[in-house]
């Protein structure tokens, strides 16, 4: 692959405008929006996390594991040892018949 840094670039925008699609824009039309109250029930909606479900680590170790998602499950091209430039002693020897 001639292109490699060409190919990560754009694979790592796609994902980032994707991302910035879905979290970014949720965030933007329902981050304001204020809590419901119920006057029958006598409670605000939607109530506040309790727990882990409510702290910033959550969100931190998500990252982490998709980071190390995408890095585990990027294209064989990419890797040095399946390149066209590999050393020849790991290329599979040729079992054809002579001609």
């Amino acid at each position: 692959m001639r292109n490699g840094l060409l190919y990560f670039i754009g694979l790592f925008a796609s994902v980032l405008l994707s991302w910035a699609g879905i979290v970014l824009g949720s965030n933007a039309q329902l981050g304001k929006l204020e809590p419901y109250f119920d006057k029958n029930e006598d409670k605000a909606y939607p109530q506040r996390r309790s727990g882990v479900a409510g702290r910033p680590g959550v969100a931190l170790a998500g990252t982490a594991f998709g980071v190390t998602m995408i890095g585990t499950t990027m294209p064989t091209p990419l890797y040095p040892c399946r390149s066209a430039t590999a050393p020849a002693a790991r290329a599979q020897p040729d079992h054809r018949a002579p001609a």
